[in-house]
């Protein structure tokens, strides 16, 4: 057998239709295997795009000074300190009598987030709908770190609890 003899026969020999199928059958493999690799990158980009944008929206926690620390005692202390105690701030907690408010939960044993803490005061969460109008965003970011330092050596993870959404859903 010659080399020839192992190829594919020459156009117009005996038995030459026999390998246009397979040729054409080797290349719909190809090209498959080319259009399944494509179907996968695309599907891989159309997943990582939203989480990269996600990720990146996310709000960045500034660094606390010693200024915004000292400011955001004093925002506690105003808006917060009524019906939330924290001994940093010398608030007791008592609760609004001209609001008709409850005491909130005492931040003394609780450690509470940047993101949790500025998610309390935005969020309509039973006294706070009022609170979010009251304040710049920056004045909560102040309050918000403040909190967060001076509780993050508390025992208990804070998490919110009684949370009134529709406000934020439009319901």
């Amino acid at each position: 057998m010659t080399t020839r003899d192992r190829r594919q026969p020459a156009p117009g020999a005996a038995g030459a239709g026999k390998g246009a199928p397979e040729a054409r059958y080797r290349s719909q493999i190809l090209l498959s295997g080319r259009l399944r690799i494509a179907a996968v990158l695309a599907l891989a980009v159309a997943l990582v795009v939203p989480v990269t944008v996600a990720w990146a929206a996310k709000p960045v926690k500034p660094v606390a000074t010693e200024k915004q620390l000292a400011d955001g005692r004093q925002l506690y202390r105003k808006y917060c300190g009524q019906c939330h105690a924290l001994k940093a701030a010398n608030a007791v907690g008592f609760g609004q009598a001209k609001n008709d408010t409850d005491p909130g939960p005492s931040l003394n044993s609780l450690r509470v987030s940047w993101n949790l803490c500025i998610d309390a005061i935005v969020l309509s969460i039973s006294g706070h709908e009022t609170i979010q109008d009251k304040m710049s965003w920056k004045q909560i970011s102040d309050v918000s770190l403040f909190v967060e330092k001076v509780t993050r050596g508390n025992p208990i993870p804070a998490r919110i609890t009684g949370a009134d959404f529709s406000s934020v859903l439009g319901g």
